[in-house]
C-alpha cells in the first residue's frame, strides 16, 4: 500500500509540474504577439501612391466591409466642398473649393489595409493661385472619410500660384495633402524648391 502511494503522488508531482510549465511558456513576453489581439496589433503604414492596389468593383466590398461607391457617397465626393485656405508666406485668407469624381477604377491595398479610388480632383482658390483638374488617388479607412496625397508641379499648375512671392517663385513643386471626413474639408499644402529639399509649409484649410 505504501509503494501505491508513493507512485500515485509522484505522477500527481509530475502532473503538476507538466501544467505549471505549460502556463509559464504561454506568458513568456519573449512570445510575438498576435495581431489584431487585445493591444489592437500592428499600426498599418500609411498609404500613399505607389502602394500596390488589388482591384475592386466599385460596389464589391473590401475587406474592411465596404465598397468604393460606400466612400463617394459617404464623403459626399461629387459635391462642392469649401473651406478657408490660409497662406502662410503671407497670413492672407482665399476660399478653397474642391470636388471628386470616379475615375473607373477602385480596389484595396493590402500593405495599408484601405480601399482606393482613382478620381479626378477639382480644386480651385478664389484668389486664383490654385484652378487645378488633376488625376489622384484617395486612400480610405473609413466609408466617411477620404485622404488624398499628391505632388504637384509648379510649372504645370494652371492657376496663378507662382505670380508673386519669392516662396513661390522658387517653388517645383507642392505636395498636397486633403481630407474629406463628414462632409469637411482640410488639409495641407507644402513646397519643396529641389528635389532635396525639405518640405516647407505653405498652406493650411
Amino acid at each position: 500500500m505504501s509503494y501505491r502511494l508513493i507512485a500515485a503522488s509522484f505522477g500527481l508531482a509530475l502532473l503538476a509540474a507538466g501544467c505549471g510549465g505549460e502556463a509559464s511558456q504561454s506568458a513568456d513576453p519573449s512570445e510575438p504577439e498576435i495581431e489584431g489581439g487585445q493591444t489592437g496589433g500592428e499600426t498599418p503604414p500609411r498609404c500613399s501612391d505607389p502602394t500596390p492596389v488589388r482591384p475592386l468593383g466599385l460596389t464589391d466590398p473590401s475587406p474592411r466591409g465596404y465598397s468604393a461607391q460606400d466612400i463617394l457617397d459617404g464623403v459626399d465626393a461629387t459635391a462642392n466642398h469649401t473651406a478657408t485656405l490660409t497662406w502662410l508666406d503671407t497670413n492672407l485668407a482665399t476660399t478653397l473649393d474642391a470636388s471628386l469624381s470616379y475615375r473607373n477604377f477602385s480596389g484595396y491595398a493590402d500593405r495599408c489595409k484601405q480601399n482606393e479610388i482613382d478620381v479626378l480632383l477639382v480644386l480651385t482658390s478664389s484668389d486664383g493661385a490654385l484652378d487645378e483638374s488633376v488625376a489622384a488617388k484617395t486612400f480610405a479607412a473609413s466609408p466617411n472619410s477620404a485622404t488624398i496625397d499628391l505632388d504637384l508641379p509648379v510649372a504645370a499648375l494652371h492657376g496663378s500660384f507662382s505670380s508673386s512671392g519669392a516662396l513661390r517663385q522658387q517653388a517645383l513643386t507642392l505636395r498636397l495633402r486633403l481630407t474629406l471626413s463628414a462632409g469637411k474639408l482640410s488639409g495641407t499644402i507644402m513646397t519643396t524648391s529641389s528635389s532635396n529639399a525639405q518640405a516647407t509649409s505653405l498652406a493650411i484649410f
